[in-house]
């Protein structure tokens, strides 16, 4: 591809020695490249400008911008144009095969999240698509698909074979995508993955704790659909997570621990501390009361003392005295009800008159 001013066009072709007319000709298709590049640039352009500019002789795979060096079909990506426009530049360009391989247009197209603009490239130029291709900073189409939540893109992606190969942890796109909202995204590149890969437990297991700690903390579908994909919830490090599900407010995530089998008595390898410690840690008194009844109908226990010797009740008092419902509920909870406390001071007193007898 080349960048041409008025000079370098004349010169070029008077080196040549071709007639009049092809000269003319070129400078007709630079001028009509020249405008649509405007139009592009001004988001003003429709299909039937490029098909004008190509019929007025305009190179398409010449650069139009020479820092950073982007070609018509790049421009038009980056401004968003409508797929018609990037079809009807696709089918206009000459060396749409070279187009590709320099410009790297691919990945860039499904950054726009448009399945119109995706069936455009793979309708006109399917032959010369490197469905692996990277950006400049190492991004695959399906990289930027799964980050975009292109839900439609990334099927197509991997219909076409797009590469989901595991890669060490954090790495890993499935590890990425168990930390986003979608969870049929997650789903897809996990059936993907199993295909080509066996997935050990210690895989699985990183790949739970992604979705534990995303961002915007651990989503209770996400967390189902890992479940019936084989992923464990009890055993060793995973079982811990039940604490991250409490500090992050998701009653519906702590359930399906408690459901899986893990002991609401886990201990936090950081605090020693135990699921009923960590609602200290909650800032909603309504959630943190749903989650304590079923920390407590699962079998917590009240008396539990954590790294600083504090009880549930005591920590919960110290670092939430306002939570007044809250304490409430573990006080009614922790103490014996009235008939056992009556029958144990009764049994206590019958101990004791027989001591005095013997």
């Amino acid at each position: 591809m080349q960048n041409m001013d008025n000079k370098d066009v004349s010169d070029f072709w008077k080196k040549k020695e071709l007639p009049r007319k092809s000269f003319d000709d070129l400078i007709q298709g630079r001028d009509a490249l020249k405008k649509l590049t405007q139009l592009i640039r001004d988001q003003n352009c429709k299909p039937q400008d490029v098909e004008e500019a190509a019929a007025a002789g305009a190179n398409f795979n010449m650069v139009v911008d020479s820092f950073p060096q982007e070609s018509l079909l790049t421009l038009a990506i980056n401004k968003r144009c409508s797929a018609a426009v990037i079809s009807a530049i696709l089918t206009g360009t000459h060396d749409l095969q070279g187009m590709m391989k320099i410009c790297h247009p691919f990945p860039a197209a499904v950054s726009l999240g448009s399945p119109e603009v995706l069936a455009a490239f793979f309708s006109v130029a399917r032959r010369y698509i490197d469905i692996n291709d990277t950006t400049g900073n190492g991004d695959r189409a399906l990289d930027i698909a799964v980050k975009k939540q292109f839900e439609s893109g990334v099927k197509v992606l991997l219909d076409e074979g797009a590469d989901v190969s595991k890669l060490p942890e954090k790495q890993c796109l499935v590890a990425q995508a168990v930390g986003l909202p979608n969870v049929s995204i997650a789903r897809m590149l996990l059936v993907a993955l199993r295909k080509k890969e066996t997935l050990d437990s210690k895989f699985l297991s990183a790949i739970l704790k992604e979705a534990m700690w995303a961002y915007a903390g651990p989503h209770v579908d996400m967390i189902k659909m890992l479940v019936a994909e084989g992923v464990e919830l009890k055993g060793g490090k995973r079982s811990r997570h039940i604490h991250r599900a409490v500090e992050n407010k998701k009653p519906e995530v702590v359930a399906l621990f408690l459901e899986a089998g893990v002991d609401p008595n886990t201990v936090d390898s950081n605090f020693q501390s135990t699921p009923l410690h960590a609602l200290s840690r909650v800032l909603n008194e309504d959630i943190a009361i749903e989650i304590a009844r079923k920390l407590i109908e699962a079998g917590a226990n009240l008396e539990a003392k954590d790294a600083d010797g504090r009880t549930p009740l005591e920590a919960i008092t110290t670092w939430m005295p306002k939570f007044t419902k809250l304490i409430e509920l573990l006080q009614q909870k922790a103490a014996p009800s009235p008939v056992v406390a009556t029958t144990s001071v009764a049994l206590q007193g019958k101990v004791q008159e027989n001591i005095i007898e013997k």
